[in-house]
C-alpha cells in the first residue's frame, strides 16, 4: 500500500513537477492539474534550482508556495509534492537564468535524448503572463515590481524613490564624475548646482527685464543681474498706488486691489505743490480748526508720495479737483474720500480772515457751505469826517 501511494502523485492546478528518467537520465516536467502515476524507473526530483524558488517566492510577498516534504519510513527515500508555478503579477518581471529555448511557434526545443535544450549561463525577462514552470535547469534570479522593465544585458544596482521639489524649495546636486545634467549643461567631478521648479524658457537678449514669480528659488548666472525684490503690494478698498509704464511713459491710479507691478513698470511718485502739501499733513481739522491762522504751526504727518493722495471732505463741505491732461474740474460734496488721479490737482482756496477781514488771510482745500457764524469789524467815515468801528456778528 505504501509503494502503491507512493508512486501516485496529484498534481493540482497550477503547480508542476519534475520527474527523473532513470533509464536515460532524462528529467521532463509534469503539469497539473492531473493525478501522475510514477513508475518504477522514475523518480520525483527536487533539484537545486527548485530550492532556489522555494526560498525566492519564499522572501517575496507577492508568491506562495506550499512545501511539505513526505517521509516515508518504510523506505530511505523522500518524496516531494508538487512545487507551485511561478507567478509574476501585474508591473513586475521576473528573471531567469539558464531559460529553455522555443521554436518560432513557442513550443519548447528538446535535444535528441528529449532533455530540455538551455541557453547556458544567458538570462531572460519575462512579464506579466500566466503562471508557468520552470523546466529542469530553469532559475529563477528575483521578481521586481517596476514600471521599468530592463534588458537583460541591464543590472538594476539600487531603486531611487524619486525626490520632489516643493514650492520655495531646491535640491542641491554633485557632480561624481563628469557628466551632462537634465538641461545639457557639462558638470565636472565636484561641480554642485541647484535643481528647482521648471520655468518657462525664453530667449533673452541684453537689455531685457523680466519678472519671475514665486514661490520659487533663483539662482541666476553670471549674464544676469538681479536688479530687485518685489512683492505684492496690498490695497484696501480706499487705498490706490502710481504706477508708471517704464516703457511709454504713462501713469495710472491702481486703486482697490493687491498689485504686483510688472518687469515694465515702477512706482511713481506724485509731486504736490508746497502749499498744497502742508494742509495735506498737517494736523488741522477744516471744520473744528476753521478759525486758526494759517501760520499757527501743527506737527506735519509723513506722506509716502506713491500712494494716491487722499482727502476726507467733511460733511457739508466741497472740493474742487482739477485735471491738468483732461482740462477739467470736478467738484465733490462731502462727506466723501477724494482720491487724485495721477494728472490731478486740488484746487487751494485762499479766504479772508480775522478781525476786520484780511484777504488770503485763510488756505484750505475744502469750502464749508454753512450755515455759520461771522463776525467782522467795518471803519466808517461819516460826512464831517468822523471815523466809526463798528463791529458786526451776524449768521449766514
Amino acid at each position: 500500500d505504501n509503494m502503491a501511494a507512493e508512486s501516485i502523485i496529484r498534481i493540482p492546478p497550477y503547480h508542476y513537477t519534475h520527474v527523473l528518467d532513470q533509464n536515460s537520465n532524462v528529467t521532463r516536467v509534469e503539469v497539473g492539474p492531473k493525478t501522475y502515476i510514477r513508475q518504477d524507473n522514475e523518480s520525483v526530483t527536487f533539484t537545486e534550482a527548485a530550492y532556489k524558488v522555494l526560498l525566492t517566492v519564499s522572501k517575496s510577498k507577492f508568491l506562495e508556495v506550499s512545501f511539505f516534504p513526505l517521509l516515508l519510513f518504510s523506505q530511505p527515500r523522500i518524496i516531494f509534492p508538487p512545487v507551485k508555478m511561478v507567478m509574476v503579477p501585474p508591473r513586475h518581471y521576473c528573471i531567469i537564468l539558464n531559460p529553455v529555448i522555443r521554436g518560432a511557434d513557442g513550443t519548447i526545443q528538446l535535444d535528441a535524448l528529449g532533455q530540455v535544450r538551455l541557453r547556458h549561463a544567458d538570462l531572460e525577462i519575462r512579464l506579466t503572463q500566466d503562471p508557468f514552470p520552470l523546466y529542469p535547469g530553469e532559475e529563477l534570479k528575483q521578481v521586481r515590481k517596476s514600471t521599468y522593465i530592463p534588458q537583460k544585458e541591464v543590472e538594476v544596482v539600487q531603486t531611487i524613490q524619486a525626490t520632489v521639489i516643493r514650492p520655495n524649495q531646491a535640491i542641491r546636486l554633485q557632480a561624481r564624475k563628469e557628466c551632462k545634467d537634465r538641461e545639457g549643461n557639462k558638470r565636472v567631478t565636484g561641480e554642485e548646482w541647484l535643481v528647482k521648479r521648471d520655468d518657462e524658457k525664453v530667449l533673452r537678449k541684453p537689455g531685457d527685464r523680466w519678472l519671475i514669480r514665486g514661490p520659487l528659488e533663483y539662482v541666476p548666472p553670471t549674464e544676469v543681474e538681479v536688479l530687485e525684490q518685489r512683492r505684492s503690494i496690498p490695497l484696501a478698498e480706499n487705498e490706490g498706488i502710481y504706477v508708471r509704464d517704464i516703457k511709454t511713459g504713462k501713469v495710472r491710479a491702481v486703486i482697490g486691489h493687491t498689485y504686483m507691478l510688472s518687469q515694465e513698470e515702477e512706482l511713481w511718485e506724485k509731486d504736490l505743490p508746497s502749499h498744497v502739501e502742508d494742509l495735506l499733513t498737517s494736523e488741522r481739522n477744516p471744520v473744528v480748526d476753521r478759525s486758526r491762522d494759517a501760520s499757527d504751526g501743527s506737527n506735519p504727518v509723513y506722506r509716502d508720495r506713491t500712494r494716491a493722495v487722499s482727502y476726507r471732505v467733511p460733511h457739508n463741505a466741497a472740493v474742487q479737483v482739477y485735471d491738468y491732461k483732461e482740462r477739467k474740474s470736478r467738484v465733490v460734496f462731502g462727506p466723501e474720500l477724494v482720491l487724485l488721479g495721477p494728472d490731478e490737482q486740488f484746487t487751494v482756496l485762499s479766504l479772508s480772515g480775522g478781525r476786520p477781514k484780511r484777504p488770503h488771510a485763510r488756505r484750505a482745500l475744502c469750502l464749508l457751505l454753512g450755515p455759520d457764524f461771522c463776525t467782522d469789524i467795518i471803519i466808517i467815515e461819516t460826512a464831517d469826517h468822523a471815523r466809526l468801528q463798528l463791529q458786526l456778528a451776524y449768521n449766514w
